[in-house]
């Protein structure tokens, strides 16, 4: 069904995006970020959350893809922005409206392994090794 908000979401189209590059190995060499034509790839967004355990009905929507904190009457609007370098290292950034916003970096475990994340590691992995990533016209 056209339309729907699971097909017009950026992270989806992102995610296909990267569901076209390979894995990312288990260890990457790393390169010099002087020498390199790309350093990372970022992105963000903007969503809604809740600051708290998700309910039992909510994990089991998340675990079926469906979307469904917005609708949440205790939900916070949040942004997001998550980068990957060339060498892998993750960084990124976490500011719920009204709050100050969190910085995470390499080492850190917060905001660091989810969807976006994974699809940012393979598309910027596909680009250092000059795999074709973006579909031609």
């Amino acid at each position: 069904m056209a339309g729907r908000q699971e097909e017009a979401n950026p992270a989806d189209s992102l995610k296909l995006l990267a569901s076209r590059c390979e894995d990312v190995p288990p260890a990457v060499t790393r390169l010099p970020y002087l020498a390199a034509p790309l350093v990372a790839v970022a992105y963000m967004s903007e969503g809604w959350g809740v600051l708290r355990p998700p309910t039992s009905v909510e994990q089991e929507a998340m675990a079926l893809g469906l979307r469904t904190l917005h609708r949440a009457s205790d939900r916070v609007e949040f942004r997001i922005l998550d980068a990957v370098d060339i060498n892998q290292e993750k960084a990124g950034v976490i500011r719920v409206r009204g709050a100050d916003a969190t910085v995470h970096g390499p080492g850190s475990s917060l905001g660091t392994g989810g969807a976006v994340s994974h699809a940012l590691s393979r598309i910027v992995h596909a680009l250092r090794e000059q795999q074709e990533v973006f579909p031609a016209s």
